[in-house]
């Protein structure tokens, strides 16, 4: 208690005396802008005051950090001064004062006086650490404002060290003293508890002997006993007064009559207790005394150890019997845990040995054990309690470390500011030294600083005046290149000869080449200015590879090469990237290794290096034999305009800016582009890239077949047959490989069902000599080049299963398994294409007018042939002035408005029919070939409601126009499918996918979510039938069955039926549960087949 009065007036006096010196000056005049800094200062201390001892907000960080005000007092000290520090620590005392009395705060505890302690080492802590601050920065302004005073002595070297120990040693006795002080009021807590316990035991046994006494003086009254009497009056005493194992008549000569209660007693009736020394001594005294007598602890012939008073019973002097009560430890003791709660851990000893001990938690301090003996009507007890771990913690407060810890800490504050400060005044005079030399130099670099700054000017008009250089001649090339490629498009739709449209479509590939050239010159100005960014969509692996690689076989294939895929079938199928930058990179790859590799292979490899649940890290390299790089000449390769020789550009072309941009795009990535290569061995470029992830996740499953099947590959390259073999053992077929070397035959095709055959043979192969007849079912899948005409298979009886275009994809092979040897399945009829499918959407809307603003003629021809073909009604206006008085004259649906254009432009036509109030919502779509950084953003900007780019793809037109016009966009048609001949053994699949529209995805994942709850909601149910919950079991049944019904699942739905009527009628369920159980098996073992 001394403490608390002591550290009461010492918090006092360091939270009064700053205000009086301080507010006691003159004070400063602010403007508002100081005003408002202040005052927001104020609320925040008051709200995170509140916060913490005032419980406005029940939140966990706040009311348990009550530290956390002693980085902002900080901040308001450094950054206000000390005068704004001492308002916010008066406002923070005022509420941690407040809160505390009312008891609320995280320093309340068991006692005030333990609150009031950690509130004021709280306080001081905070008073104490702002005076040193204050003092330091005002004694560090003070240095740098006074003239050096060089005849003041220095503190001497030793005194930071002697106040930093004199202080530590203060805060450690200071913390000695609480720690003291803390552990004598818990040992308080337990002797209180002991002493509670005793006298609760002593009334408790009292209690229960007073109700025997009372008995037997009724009795004695009565003056007879009759057995029944007896049992209803002791019965009456043993419902009353818990703790009773038992109640007894024992006649005078000592046999046991009659026993309450009778159930568990009866080997008690009859038993003559006088041969029992000790039960013989307690009966001689009560016999004697005339008063109840305790016999020492015994064993129970009920069982268990205990004791038991006898309370003789005299009829007129004459001694009729005695009234026994049993007591056992456990039973009268047991009823302590209540009061004594999971806090204390109590434990009983006789003379002998423990007889009881609660079931308190393990975690225990025995440490702080007390114990004594309880001596009560001749029983001797000893009692030890001591509290729990959690008890013992709660107890003892962190405050005594806490205030050692603290105090040392501000002990090496004080030492440090001391230490500092000496080293400051030290240093001022030296650095004043250095500020006439500064002076000079900084006039130096203030012009030195102008002439760079004028130089970045010109630097920066430089770059801007090559980017916009850059996009006005993209456009003006694209325009024209534009026209070409739409010309080709519309003349490839016209009846012309095949040599033709040979002809246009080379032509037509040559100017999307020189676009292609066109939009890396554009990517590499985006790279240089910074604004190259990816777009995050979901896209699909497997097409992508085979968009390109269907691009580039043909390549392969015409110089001989042998163009591979390796990569795992179990990778995920859908990811979340830039499909096309990541389309480009691989192009970019691929072409090169084409293009310098003269003969051998070329191989793309995929693996998977790291998944998460949101995001992938997939590993591309792409590995040739062609002619290799030398390391000198692989340092700026990628490097833009760069190739690995002069000569390269002479003998194979190229702008060498693929691999700069594929650099820079797979470091978009988070990935790196690497090269490993070897002069006349060939190059091996690598590179790492993260995709996100789409989620739900679509699992990869393994086929499953009706049987087991067995395929033999046919191949003459070694790595084909290890790729296909691998590809064919995961999905879950037996392959063999033979390499094709020569005439050499198969040895025999007894046992294969599936033949992969490379078609066409190698020269000196023959079809016939190379594979026997055979006398049983083998399908052939032919591995396919260009133009190769197919075999005749009749003479070997074999059946041509399908083919397969070379390169080999994992999923073309497995479509060609699943179309082969797939069991029953869904049979769908794709959706139209996108194009087709928005051109139909759009039919409602012919005759529509449209108003095509468009300054050059050949634009204006493929525009105008793209729209009447859809049977739009087109206007024709060539520039911004003309498309202003065709609005006047004709009413329009829409404009597709150029941007470049003489007279007046797209973005200034936009602006002035905008201002027009009758054409506020006419729809303008700007259509340009500026594809530059900003540009849809300023025709956005300038009114215009939606930017197509040119070259013009027929999808996003009709999409944007159909958009426009009816004012939705339906889903694209992959969803849009037609069940045919669905065919499960208990599952209505026709049935279900009318319901959801034909939405297979839909089905699917539905079936899959299905089989994920199914093992868990069937548990629960056995579990309610095992236990005979009848109402959870009807609820749960109930529920399957309509989840059963909705998902088709016939079989399923018919027996949790049945279980739900037997469970509703109180029959047996068993026969109908096993039905269940059966039906479930044979559901989930049909979905491998569905999905497949």
């Amino acid at each position: 208690m001394g403490l608390t009065w002591w550290l009461g007036d010492l918090t006092g006096a360091l939270l009064l005396a700053p205000p009086i010196l301080l507010w006691a000056q003159e004070w400063p005049r602010w403007g508002p802008r100081a005003w408002l800094e202040r005052i927001l200062m104020a609320g925040v201390v008051i709200l995170l005051s509140q916060m913490t001892f005032g419980g406005w907000f029940h939140v966990g960080l706040f009311t348990s950090q009550p530290y956390l005000l002693l980085p902002l007092l900080l901040w308001v000290t450094y950054w206000l001064g000390a005068r704004e520090a001492v308002f916010g620590l008066g406002l923070a005392s005022i509420c941690a004062i407040w809160g505390t009395l009312n008891g609320t705060g995280p320093f309340i505890r068991g006692s005030l006086n333990e609150s009031l302690l950690l509130l004021q080492v709280f306080l001081g802590v905070l008073s104490i650490t702002l005076l040193v601050l204050s003092a330091a920065l005002n004694r560090n302004v003070q240095s740098d404002t006074e003239p050096d005073l060089g005849h003041e002595q220095p503190l001497p070297v030793w005194f930071p060290l002697i106040l930093t120990l004199g202080m530590s040693l203060i805060a450690i006795v200071l913390g000695l003293a609480l720690q003291a002080q803390t552990e004598h009021q818990l040992k308080q807590t337990v002797q209180t508890q002991l002493k509670n316990t005793r006298d609760l035991i002593r009334l408790h046994l009292d209690t229960r002997i007073q109700a025997l006494v009372r008995m037997s003086e009724r009795w004695e009254a009565h003056g007879s006993l009759s057995q029944r009497e007896w049992e209803s009056d002791a019965l009456g005493f043993y419902n009353d007064f818990r703790s009773f194992m038992a109640i007894s008549w024992a006649d005078a000569d000592r046999y046991v009559r009659w026993t309450v209660p009778r159930p568990g007693n009866e080997k008690v009736a009859g038993v003559y207790i006088g041969k029992d020394p000790v039960r013989s001594r307690a009966l001689d005294t009560a016999r004697d005394s005339r008063r109840f007598a305790v016999t020492d602890t015994i064993e129970i012939i009920q069982g268990g150890r205990g004791f038991i008073v006898y309370v003789p019973v005299y009829v007129k002097d004459r001694l009729a019997g005695y009234i026994a009560g049993v007591f056992r430890y456990q039973d009268i003791l047991q009823e302590l845990e209540q009061p004594l709660g999971k806090d204390y851990t109590l434990e009983v000893r006789a003379n002998d040995g423990s007889v009881y001990r609660n079931s308190a938690p393990t975690s225990e301090a025995p440490e702080w054990t007390e114990e004594s003996i309880l001596r009560l009507h001749g029983l001797n007890w000893r009692i030890r309690i001591w509290p729990t771990t959690a008890l013992a913690r709660q107890q003892l407060s962190p405050l005594p470390q806490l205030t050692a810890l603290i105090g040392i800490l501000l002990a090496c504050l004080l030492g440090r500011t001391s230490y500092l400060s000496r080293r400051l005044r030290a240093q001022n005079q030296a650095v004043r030294a250095k500020n006439q030399q500064l002076s000079a130099e900084i006039g130096v670099r203030e012009h030195t600083e102008l002439e760079l700054h004028k130089a970045k000017k010109i630097a920066e008009a430089a770059s801007l005046a090559k980017s916009a250089f850059l996009a006005n001649m993209s456009h003006e090339i694209r325009t024209p290149l534009n026209a070409i490629i739409g010309l080709n498009h519309l003349l490839l739709r016209s009846d012309l000869s095949s040599q033709q449209q040979e002809y246009l479509r080379d032509n037509q590939q040559a100017a999307r080449n020189l676009l292609d050239l066109i939009n890396d010159i554009l990517d590499v100005s985006k790279i240089e200015a910074g604004r190259l960014e990816l777009e995050a969509a979901s896209f699909e692996l497997e097409p992508v590879l085979q968009q390109l690689l269907g691009l580039l076989g043909r390549s392969a294939q015409e110089k001989g090469l042998e163009l591979l895929v390796r990569m795992p079938v179990d990778l995920p199928t859908a990811y979340i990237g830039d499909r096309l930058r990541l389309e480009q990179v691989l192009v970019n790859l691929i072409s090169n290794a084409l293009k310098f590799t003269p003969a051998g292979e070329i191989e793309l490899c995929i693996t998977l290096l790291d998944q998460g649940p949101e995001a992938i890290q997939l590993g591309f390299s792409v590995r040739d034999t062609g002619i290799g790089i030398a390391p000198e000449q692989s340092e700026g390769l990628f490097e833009a305009f760069a190739q690995a020789d002069s000569s390269i550009t002479r003998r194979y072309g190229g702008s060498g800016l693929g691999l700069a941009i594929s650099r820079h795009l797979v470091r978009l990535m988070r990935g790196e582009l690497r090269l490993e290569s070897e002069p006349g061995q060939g190059s091996t470029f690598s590179f790492d890239a993260w995709f996100g992830l789409p989620s739900p996740t679509a699992p990869v499953t393994v086929p499953a077949w009706s049987r087991p099947l067995r395929a033999l590959v046919l191949d003459d390259h070694p790595k084909l047959l290890s790729i296909l073999c691998n590809w064919l053992q995961d999905f879950g077929l037996v392959a063999d490989a033979q390499l094709i070397s020569g005439s050499e035959a198969v040895p025999d095709l007894a046992g294969y069902d599936l033949l992969l055959l490379d078609w066409p043979l190698p020269p000196a192969c023959e079809l016939s000599r190379l594979l026997p007849a055979v006398n049983h079912p083998v399908q052939v899948l032919l591995m396919t080049g260009i133009s190769a005409e197919l075999p005749e298979l009749a003479a070997t009886g074999l059946t041509l299963g399908g083919l397969l275009p070379k390169p080999i994809l994992p999923g073309q092979l497995h479509d060609a398994l699943q179309s082969l040897f797939a069991p029953p399945k869904l049979a769908v009829v794709a959706a139209p294409s996108r194009e087709s499918f928005y051109a139909g959407l759009l039919r409602p809307f012919a005759g529509s007018q449209i108003l095509l603003v468009e300054d050059n003629r050949i634009n204006r021809l493929v525009a105008q042939q793209l729209l009447e073909g859809q049977g739009f009604e087109v206007g024709i206006a060539q520039n911004g002035l003309e498309a202003l008085e065709c609005l006047k004259s004709q009413t329009y649906a829409l404009v597709l408005m150029d941007l470049q254009m003489p007279v007046l432009d797209g973005f200034a036509a936009t602006t002035q029919i905008r201002a027009m109030p009758e054409f506020k919502t006419l729809p303008i779509i700007a259509m340009t070939a500026d594809v530059s950084t900003g540009t849809r953003e300023r025709a956005l900007a300038a009114g215009m409601d939606d930017y197509i780019t040119k070259p013009i793809e027929l999808e996003i037109l009709y999409r944007t126009l159909l958009y426009w016009l009816s004012g939705e966009i339906p889903e694209p048609p992959a969803e849009s499918h037609t069940v045919l001949s669905p065919s499960f053994d208990g599952i209505d699949v026709a049935a279900t996918l009318r319901r959801l529209g034909g939405n297979l995805p839909f089905y699917l994942e539905l079936l899959q979510d299905f089989e994920l709850e199914l093992p868990a909601q069937l548990q629960a149910l056995e579990a309610a039938l095992q236990r005979s919950d009848q109402e959870i079991a009807t609820y749960l049944a109930h529920t399957l069955k309509g989840m059963a019904a909705n998902l088709g699942a016939t079989h399923l739905q018919a027996a949790l039926n049945a279980l739900e009527v037997a469970l509703q009628a109180q029959q047996d369920p068993g026969p109908a549960w096993q039905r269940c159980q059966q039906a479930a098996k044979a559901f989930r073992k049909q979905l491998p087949l569905l999905r497949s």
